[in-house]
């Protein structure tokens, strides 16, 4: 009777591999959604939990290793550079680090507008320069845009820059079906 008991309570638990992990922490509510779905597209159930400001994301142990492939090919674990170092420098003098706020402003705010154009999994934004920027930006979608909402993005963005400045747009796309081929 013991053991009939002691399996049933092995096989309702586990043997150790089963319960969840946390594989990534974002701030943003709409970055942790990309994943969650970039997930569930790839075939690993995700969950997602919030504390605060912070979003968790959470797959089973066994589904570990190819969760955290899919985030590092996809540049989800990539942090911005932290400005504190640059802030607190003895050698910045004031009028660079007034443009590097400024340009850091100018690409959070295309980012952000980039974010929510749809099937848009991951935008990347550098601005440079001072009076004639360069505005470089990598849009990352898991299907092939047409090309006429290129034409559409790409006329959006040159509404946001200046004339002088330089626009550089990239599309990388990463099919979902495809496993490194």
């Amino acid at each position: 009777m013991k053991k009939i008991w002691f399996l049933l309570l092995l096989a309702l638990t586990g043997c150790g591999e089963q319960g969840s992990i946390q594989i990534a922490n974002f701030e943003s509510a709409d970055v942790a959604n990309k994943v969650i779905v970039l997930l569930a597209q790839h075939q690993v159930p995700a969950s997602l939990s919030s504390e605060k400001e912070n979003f968790q994301i959470y797959v089973d142990k066994p589904d570990e290793a190819k969760a955290r492939e899919l985030l590092t090919e996809f540049n989800f674990y990539f942090q911005r550079e932290d400005l504190n170092d640059l802030l607190e420098s003895k050698f910045a003098s004031l009028s660079k680090l007034e443009m590097v706020k400024s340009n850091l402003l100018e690409s959070r705010e295309i980012y952000n507008k980039l974010s929510v154009i749809p099937n848009v999994l991951r935008a990347s934004v550098v601005v440079t320069g001072e009076k004639s920027k360069r505005i470089s930006v990598l849009i990352m979608s898991l299907n092939e845009f047409e090309s006429t909402k290129k034409s559409n993005i790409e006329r959006f963005l040159k509404g946001l820059v200046a004339e002088s400045d330089t626009l550089t747009v990239s599309y990388f796309v990463q099919l979902a079906g495809n496993e490194n081929v």
